[in-house]
């Protein structure tokens, strides 16, 4: 295949089953199986101020430890929340839909390396939510957050709200 190609062609660059994402200038990954949910969770952040590297394939340059930017539709699978509709110009082929780059906040100068900040698992559960897996150390970092979520609960409109009580 040609990602073969280009990996044997340039060994100091891996390429990895991810979306990637720029985050204030660094880049993040969301790996997961096919159908894991890396690109629902992408286009989910790509509407909160995220920017647009890659779907699919993410190229890392190993002697950089930068993500290069790989920019084509973005590939769904299933139907996205409603916060999150997708633009007319999404060509729908059956099985899969796809959001054209025009549609998308590419990051800018999407043609640059951006260094890789950060890489996260995500597991599509039944319920249709993403879930996220990060390491002990990761998950310390973020128990701010996880505070947030035992004091407030998910409304239908799709925004954490105070709880009537809190224990």
């Amino acid at each position: 295949s040609l990602v073969v190609e280009l990996q044997q062609g340039n060994p100091s660059l891996l390429f990895l089953h991810a979306a990637a994402l720029e985050w204030q200038g660094r880049a993040c990954l969301l790996v997961a199986n096919s159908g894991g949910g890396k690109s629902t969770t992408a286009w989910a952040l790509l509407h909160h101020g995220f920017g647009y590297l890659s779907d699919e394939l993410a190229p890392i340059d190993l002697v950089a430890m930068q993500v290069l930017g790989y920019p084509h539709a973005l590939c769904l699978k299933r139907a996205v929340p409603a916060p999150f509709a997708l633009p007319a110009a999404t060509i729908s082929l059956g099985r899969t839909m796809h959001v054209p780059t025009t549609e998308l906040p590419l990051a800018s100068a999407w043609n640059t390396g951006r260094a890789l900040a950060a890489v996260f698992h995500v597991a599509y559960t039944p319920s249709g939510w993403s879930t996220f897996h990060l390491p002990e150390t990761q998950t310390r970092k973020i128990s701010a957050s996880a505070e947030v979520q035992d004091k407030t609960t998910y409304e239908d409109t799709n925004k954490y709200v105070p709880k009537t009580s809190v224990a």
